[in-house]
């Protein structure tokens, strides 16, 4: 009943060349091609880089997280969509039928902990959005995950400020950037550090560092799942609270020289200059990186 269909296909993935190995032959069976996925996309050199969980850290001020009632954690689980089930295989259906009988006891339904995990990231990421923007954690020019900071809101703005310039005869000149790997390059120590400076309350806090450390992955590749691997830094994509969590990682970055001219969208961010000549443009937008 909770098995889903899905075609298992007639093709096989293709060769695979190590980009850190070039003169080595590619890769023709699972598990050499196992091998260079994990280390491309799932380990990082930056790792290295990364301070304990408990390096001190002083909060720049105290933010206040409310506490979350029965009443939220009903609607934030039974309001998950029945997308495709997790490795336990049980679709949010089920849950939605058997909540009446398990919401009031002890023993958490442990093969439900995928459905029950979502649920709860979305109740925890409303709570965090709106803090972030009632106390200014997050900077204005920040878009995504955040009420009232959707994509149409974040272009509105970006049109705003062209069209002002152009109408005052200026020429204005706007740089993309897009981070490589940017979730998967997320380092759990410096993470946990930036939210305890940020004021975050000590449980949450906690709460985000089980949830970024101790995590491990499986590759599904030609229909065949591969062993469990273990991973020392990044977040889940696929994940509801990667993205605020993401966000707050970078938030200093937009706060550095003119913020009116910084724009982020989650891990793409803009740079726009404004003046009399695109030249002048062009090495303002040079100096800011």
């Amino acid at each position: 009943m909770s098995k889903w269909y899905k075609s298992t296909g007639t093709f096989q993935s293709p060769p695979l060349k190590d980009p850190l190995r070039l003169n080595s032959f590619p890769a023709v069976t699972i598990h050499e091609k196992r091998d260079i996925l994990v280390c491309n996309l799932l380990q990082n050199s930056a790792e290295a880089g990364d301070i304990p969980l408990d390096s001190p850290a002083v909060p720049t001020t105290s933010l206040y997280f409310l506490d979350i009632t029965m009443a939220q954690v009903e609607e934030s689980v039974l309001q998950v969509g029945n997308t495709a089930p997790g490795s336990d295989e049980i679709p949010t259906c089920i849950l939605k039928v058997a909540w009446p009988l398990i919401k009031d006891k002890v023993l958490i339904p442990i093969t439900l902990l995928s459905v029950l995990g979502k649920g709860l990231e979305c109740l925890v990421v409303q709570n965090m959005a709106w803090i972030s923007i009632y106390y200014k954690v997050l900077a204005r020019q920040q878009f995504r995950a955040l009420p009232l900071r959707s994509a149409n809101d974040l272009t509105t703005c970006l049109t705003h400020d062209v069209e002002q310039a152009l109408n005052q005869g200026m020429t204005a000149l706007l740089l993309t950037l897009d981070v490589k790997g940017a979730f998967d390059a997320v380092l759990p120590g410096r993470l946990i550090h930036r939210l305890y400076e940020q004021g975050w309350p000590t449980n949450l806090i906690l709460w985000i560092a089980s949830f970024a450390t101790g995590r491990s992955v499986q590759i599904r590749l030609n229909g065949e799942i591969g062993p469990s691997t273990d991973i020392a830094c990044g977040l889940p994509q696929g994940s509801p609270v990667s993205g605020i969590l993401f966000m707050l990682y970078i938030a200093p970055l937009f706060r550095l020289g003119n913020p009116r001219n910084r724009f982020g969208y989650v891990d793409d961010a803009a740079n726009l200059a404004i003046s009399t000549s695109l030249a002048t443009n062009c090495k303002a937008l040079s100096d800011s990186l």
